[in-house]
C-alpha cells in the first residue's frame, strides 16, 4: 500500500510589530497620502509619496496601504506617459514609463504603453494649414492643401488624422476630401476636434 501526504501551503509569517513601529507607520501613512495631494508622487521630490511608502513597506512589508499607494503611484506615472504620447511628448513618456516600470515591471499596462511608445518613436508626423474662415467657401484651397498632404505621405503606412476646424460640419466636409484623395493611397482613420487654427494633423506608422 503508498501511502502519501501533502503538506499544506504555510501562511506567510506576519511580522509583529512594536507599538513604536505601530506609531510609526501610521505616520507616514499621513506623510504619504499627503504627498499625494501635493502631487509628489516620485522623485525628484525629497518626500515623494513613492519614498515613504517604501519606508512603510521596509517597516512592514505586507502592509496593505503601501502596497496599495505604490499601485497607485505607478497607475498615475501609466496615465502620464499616455497622456504624453497622445501629445507626442515622447521623451516624457518615456520617463514616465521609466517610474512605472522601475516599480512594479510585470504591471499589466506597462507592454501595452511600451507598445505605443515604439510606434510613436517610429512614426512619422505630417502636418497642413487649411484656409482661414468656413473651409467649405475655400474649396479649391483646401483640396490644393491636402494635396500637398499626399505629397508627404508614404502609401505602405497606416495613418491617424485630426481634422481641426470650427465646427463638425466643416469637419465632415474636409474628411469627405481627405477619403476621397486618400482612399486609393493609405489606410487611414480621422477625428474632427473643434479647433483653431484650421488644420489637419496626422501621425504614419
Amino acid at each position: 500500500m503508498i501511502m502519501s501526504c501533502t503538506t499544506a501551503p504555510q501562511a506567510p509569517v506576519k511580522k509583529v510589530l512594536t507599538t513604536e513601529q505601530q506609531s510609526r507607520l501610521v505616520n507616514l501613512e499621513y506623510a504619504a497620502l499627503d504627498a499625494l495631494e501635493r502631487l509628489h508622487f516620485s522623485r525628484p521630490y525629497a518626500d515623494s509619496a513613492e519614498q515613504i511608502f517604501s519606508q512603510m513597506l521596509t517597516l512592514d512589508p505586507n502592509n496593505k496601504e503601501a502596497q496599495r499607494g505604490i499601485e497607485q503611484i505607478v497607475e498615475h506615472h501609466i496615465d502620464v506617459a499616455l497622456k504624453a504620447l497622445a501629445g507626442r511628448q515622447q521623451a516624457s513618456a518615456e520617463r514616465a514609463l521609466a517610474h512605472a516600470r522601475r516599480l512594479d515591471p510585470q504591471h499589466p499596462s506597462i507592454a501595452p504603453t511600451e507598445n505605443q511608445l515604439n510606434l510613436l518613436a517610429n512614426s512619422k508626423f505630417v502636418r497642413i494649414d487649411l484656409p482661414r474662415g468656413d473651409v467649405r467657401q475655400a474649396t479649391k484651397a483646401t483640396k490644393e492643401q491636402l494635396q500637398r498632404l499626399q505629397a508627404q505621405l508614404d502609401a505602405n503606412l497606416r495613418c491617424r488624422f485630426s481634422i481641426a476646424v470650427s465646427s463638425d460640419d466643416q469637419g465632415r466636409f474636409v474628411y469627405q476630401l481627405l477619403k476621397e484623395r486618400l482612399q486609393h493611397a493609405l489606410t487611414m482613420s480621422a477625428a474632427i476636434i473643434i479647433s483653431s487654427p484650421n488644420r489637419v494633423e496626422g501621425t504614419c506608422f
